[in-house]
C-alpha cells in the first residue's frame, strides 16, 4: 500500500509540473477565458483525483478482484451448479454499476467546474482586499455577493454524488438479497 501511495505522489507531482508548463505555453488569448484562481484550482483538484485514483482506489480494485477470483474458485469447488445459477446476476450488477458510474462522472465534472469558478472569485476577493486600502472596498462586497450561487451549484454536485452512493448501496443490498432468494429457491426445489 505504501508503494502505491508513494508512486501516486511522484506521478501527480510530475503531472502538476507538466500541466503548469503546458498552460504557460498557451497563447495569451487562452487566459482571457480563465479567471485568476481557475488555473490553480484546476491543477489542484485534477491532480488530487489522479492521486486518489492511483493511491487508494487501485489498491481496493486489486483486493476486490482477488477476493472475487478466490470466491469463484471456492464456490465452484463446493457446488458448481449453485455457482452457475448465481453467476447469471453478474451482468445485471455490471450494467447497474456502469450506469451509476456514468452519472457520477457527469456530476463530478459539474462540481469541478463550479469549484474552479469559486476559486476565481476567491482570488478576486483576495486581490480586492489588497487594494481596499486604496478605496476599492465597495467592489469586495460585489464579489462576495457572487459567491452563494456558485457555492450552491458546487454543493449540488456533492448532493447528487450522495444520492448516487445511496442508490448504489441499496442496489448492492438488492442484489445480495436476490442471490440469497435464488439460492433458497434452488435448494427448496
Amino acid at each position: 500500500m505504501t508503494t502505491w501511495i508513494y508512486t501516486s505522489e511522484r506521478i501527480t507531482r510530475k503531472i502538476r509540473e507538466r500541466y503548469l508548463l503546458a498552460i504557460l505555453r498557451q497563447n495569451i488569448a487562452y487566459f482571457d477565458k480563465l479567471g485568476p484562481g481557475e488555473v490553480t484550482t484546476r491543477i489542484t483538484s485534477d491532480t488530487h483525483l489522479i492521486q486518489e485514483g492511483i493511491g487508494e482506489k487501485a489498491i481496493v480494485v486489486i483486493q476486490h478482484v482477488a477476493r472475487l477470483l478466490s470466491a469463484f474458485v471456492i464456490a465452484f469447488y463446493k457446488g458448481w451448479k449453485m455457482t452457475l445459477v448465481v453467476i447469471c446476476l453478474i451482468p445485471v450488477i455490471l450494467i447497474t454499476s456502469g450506469v451509476l458510474g456514468s452519472f457520477s462522472s457527469v456530476f463530478l465534472k459539474r462540481s469541478l467546474s463550479h469549484y474552479s469558478d469559486a476559486g476565481t472569485i476567491a482570488e478576486e476577493v483576495f486581490l480586492l482586499l489588497e487594494l481596499s486600502a486604496a478605496g476599492v472596498g465597495a467592489k469586495i462586497f460585489g464579489a462576495i455577493d457572487r459567491i452563494p450561487p456558485i457555492d450552491i451549484d458546487s454543493n449540488s454536485g456533492d448532493t447528487h454524488e450522495n444520492v448516487k452512493a445511496h442508490i448504489q448501496l441499496k442496489m448492492s443490498f438488492l442484489f445480495t438479497h436476490l442471490v440469497l432468494m435464488l439460492k433458497f429457491w434452488i435448494i427448496y426445489l
